[in-house]
């Protein structure tokens, strides 16, 4: 258009989810663990050991204004390198700490149990079923064959549908 050169760019950022050529979701992982900080830094005076607010609602705090960032459009990119789920659980791991002020040899497992939270791939796979039901039983699922699933691969590389099995 006009003869202007469109620069290349290895990434763009769509509907709130950062495309990279190779589809591996590294810039926008990277991009939501960095958000989630900040908002943990910002939310650290009402989470610490010195806050007068219960856990219970500490824990809410998180599952309602820290996880959702992390977890935006998960049944997308959910079935990502275990690396890039690794440090979101690092991420929900340090939190949980936080929340319960559990000391350094405490268990992340028995951390998980006590506070009734699931580990961040448990919940990336519920969410993708939950968003994959609703697909299914919505009345474009017929329009678009929605309902179909998708021939077995020779590749390994992971697709979001891979996430139901």
């Amino acid at each position: 258009f006009n003869n202007v050169n469109i620069p290349w760019n290895s990434s763009v950022k769509y509907l709130g989810l950062i495309l990279d050529k190779r589809l591996t979701w590294q810039p926008h992982i990277s991009s939501k663990l960095q958000q989630a900080y900040q908002r943990l830094s910002m939310l650290y005076p009402i989470l610490n050991k010195k806050s007068s607010i219960q856990k219970k609602c500490s824990l809410l705090i998180y599952k309602q204004i820290l996880r959702p960032i992390l977890t935006y459009a998960c049944p997308v990119w959910g079935k990502c390198t275990t690396t890039h789920i690794r440090k979101i659980q690092i991420f929900q791991n340090k939190v949980l700490r936080i929340i319960a002020n559990a000391p350094w040899f405490i268990r992340n497992v028995n951390l998980h149990k006590d506070l009734q939270v699931q580990e961040i791939l448990g919940h990336i796979k519920t969410s993708s079923k939950n968003f994959h039901t609703s697909l299914l039983n919505s009345s474009g699922s017929l329009h678009y064959n929605l309902h179909i699933h998708p021939p077995q691969r020779r590749l390994k590389r992971g697709r979001p549908h891979d996430l139901l099995v």
